[in-house]
C-alpha cells in the first residue's frame, strides 16, 4: 500500500515537473523578444491555464496518505501553493496590461517574469529536496 501511495505521489511531482518546466520556456520565450513587445504595445502569450496545474495537484488534497507522513505531503501542498501564488500574480498583472497595453507595464510584467525564472533552480531544489523526503 505505501508503494502504491509512493506511485502516485512520484506521478504528481513528475507532473508538477513538466508544468512548471512547460511555465519556464514560455517565460523564457517570451523575454526574448522583450523589447519586440515593449516597442510596438502588443500583449503575447495567451496565459497559462490553471488548470492543469490544479487538476494534477489536486490529488494531494483529495486522497488519503495514511502510509507517508503527513507533515511532508503538507510540505509538498505548501510548495505548491507557494509558486502558484506567485504564479497567479504575475497572471493578474498580465490582465491588466492587457487592459492597458503601454511600455510600462508590458516592461513591468517582463521584470516579473524574469525574477520569477531567477527562482527556477531553487524551486527545482526545494521540490527534489520534498520528493526525497517523502521518498525516505
Amino acid at each position: 500500500e505505501r508503494e502504491k501511495q509512493l506511485r502516485i505521489i512520484r506521478n504528481i511531482v513528475r507532473k508538477l515537473k513538466y508544468h512548471l518546466v512547460f511555465v519556464f520556456a514560455i517565460f523564457q520565450a517570451e523575454l526574448g523578444v522583450k523589447k519586440d513587445f515593449i516597442k510596438s504595445s502588443k500583449i503575447f502569450f495567451t496565459f497559462i491555464d490553471f488548470y492543469y496545474f490544479d487538476n494534477t495537484i489536486s490529488q494531494l488534497y483529495n486522497l488519503e496518505f495514511e502510509f507517508i507522513e503527513e507533515t511532508s505531503i503538507e510540505k509538498l501542498r505548501t510548495f505548491y501553493l507557494d509558486f502558484r501564488k506567485d504564479l497567479y500574480y504575475i497572471h493578474q498583472y498580465w490582465e491588466g496590461t492587457r487592459a492597458n497595453l503601454n511600455a510600462g507595464n508590458i516592461n513591468r510584467l517582463m521584470e516579473l517574469m524574469e525574477k520569477f525564472l531567477t527562482s527556477k533552480d531553487e524551486i527545482f531544489l526545494n521540490l527534489k529536496g520534498i520528493t526525497d523526503e517523502i521518498v525516505k
